[in-house]
């Protein structure tokens, strides 16, 4: 009788044991979706507010001299290919997942960083030239 009992238990043991293991990856899974989906808001919200940035130059280049207008919208295209780069590299992400988070996640900060850089270096440009 307690042999048999113990062949019905070991059965039950590994089941329970595999739920849990199986259950555990996936709340793993679920919390790098959910970092992801934040850091993806993040950086949306971040392109959104760059974008009202690259417009509100775009207007105060229009009244500079043709000359200096050139060479300013040229890096004005600059900024907002870049700015393609980093919403590009978020589809990306997107679509990797998890797997290539961390990997594509640092190209996006480092793209990101060098456009509010690239961004700060116009806008002080263009600043200089009012004066």
């Amino acid at each position: 009788m307690r042999r048999c009992n113990l062949l019905l238990l070991i059965p039950a043991v590994l089941f329970v044991f595999f739920t849990v293991v199986v259950s555990c990856g996936s709340k793993e899974e679920e919390a790098s979706e959910s970092a992801i989906q934040q850091y993806t808001q993040a950086m949306e919200s971040k392109l959104d507010q760059m974008e009202e940035k690259l417009q509100d130059l775009e207007e105060q280049i229009k009244g500079k001299e043709a000359e200096m207008r050139a060479s300013l919208n040229n890096e004005l295209e600059e900024l907002k290919e870049e700015r393609s780069a980093v919403k590009a590299k978020l589809e990306e992400l997107k679509q990797k997942g998890s797997d290539a988070f961390e990997q594509v996640k640092t190209e996006i900060d480092d793209v990101m960083t060098a456009l509010e850089s690239s961004y700060e270096d116009l806008k002080g440009r263009l600043q200089g030239s009012q004066k």
